[in-house]
């Protein structure tokens, strides 16, 4: 009597995941739906894309590869999957290599970088070396940085973290908003 109650057990258990299965289908086909009828579906995806941003002058601004782009010209912004964004200076001389989760480029080139973010100094003259957090948003033209949640801030001799933080990536500077917790550590002799 047992093994026939165990065989109906499975079955039914088979049967559940296989309604379960049914349901969610179903709910992504009517998020698809409802997106479509918002217009809000790509009008162009890519896969392993390297785009290169030039400034008015003609130099190199900024190289960004991600492992997936969509593009929503109705919404002008672009969505990038795992994006590594490397900016430049002025003598294409790379400054910063910024990483994160997930990204959103707007048309008038505002960043904003959500997941694991990681924004490091490729420059060996700044005491300023790293930055992470989960959000940030940065600004392309101005290179403002700003981000509101939790923040650590690596330089050469201390690390400081805090809630919120603001500077510029062209100046390689940055200020902890709130709550800030720095730890000094001095160069041994």
């Amino acid at each position: 009597m047992s093994k026939i109650r165990l065989l109906l057990i499975v079955v039914l258990a088979i049967i559940a995941l296989i309604l379960i299965g049914l349901q969610q289908t179903e709910t992504q086909w009517n998020k698809t739906s409802q997106q479509q009828d918002k217009g809000t579906l790509p009008n162009y995806q890519s896969d392993q894309m390297i785009t290169l941003a030039y400034e008015p002058t003609g130099q190199l601004g900024y190289q960004l590869v991600a492992d997936n782009v969509n593009h929503f010209a109705e919404l002008k912004e672009t969505m990038f999957t795992h994006p590594v964004m490397t900016i430049y200076d002025e003598n294409i001389t790379p400054l910063w290599l910024i990483s994160a989760d997930t990204a959103k480029l707007t048309n008038n080139r505002q960043l904003y970088l959500m997941g694991h973010v990681e924004v490091n100094n490729l420059s060996t003259t700044s005491e300023l070396q790293k930055i992470t957090t989960t959000d940030a948003f940065i600004d392309l033209i101005t290179k403002n940085i700003q981000s509101d949640s939790q923040v650590d801030l690596y330089a050469t001799q201390l690390h400081s973290s805090g809630n919120g933080l603001q500077g510029n990536l062209e100046k390689k500077s940055a200020e902890i908003i709130g709550n800030t917790l720095t730890i000094y550590t001095p160069v041994q002799p």
